[in-house]
């Protein structure tokens, strides 16, 4: 509980207030298949979604407002939060073109 009181007030950089300590104390109690959450699950969870600008284009301020999404790792592990797309291929091309590159480059060296 006090690991993740700790990184969610350094997420919100304060205090956490007092509406927001019920919802940490039921993030600490979540299970999945019998096994408490990893607290840097949580966080990793909660960050993303801080960081992420609501409908009206500012950011969260409150862990309120990202409550029942963190919850949903109870049913689910978290999967890697990298953007899909463009993004995503240019680094894997970027890793196959790597790779290629050192096997051309071991073959040239052994002949």
């Amino acid at each position: 509980m006090e690991e993740l009181c700790r990184g969610c007030e350094q997420l919100l950089q304060r205090p956490l207030r007092g509406d927001e300590r019920p919802v940490v104390l039921g993030w600490a109690q979540l299970e999945r298949a019998g096994e408490p959450v990893p607290v840097a699950e949580i966080l990793a969870l909660a960050g993303y979604l801080l960081a992420k600008p609501t409908p009206d284009g500012t950011l969260p301020s409150t862990l309120r407002w990202c409550e029942s999404t963190v919850q949903t790792l109870s049913r689910a592990p978290l999967r890697a939060l990298q953007p899909a797309g463009r993004a995503a291929r240019a680094e894997a091309f970027s890793a196959l073109y790597d790779r290629l590159a050192d096997e051309l480059d071991a073959r040239e060296v052994s002949r």
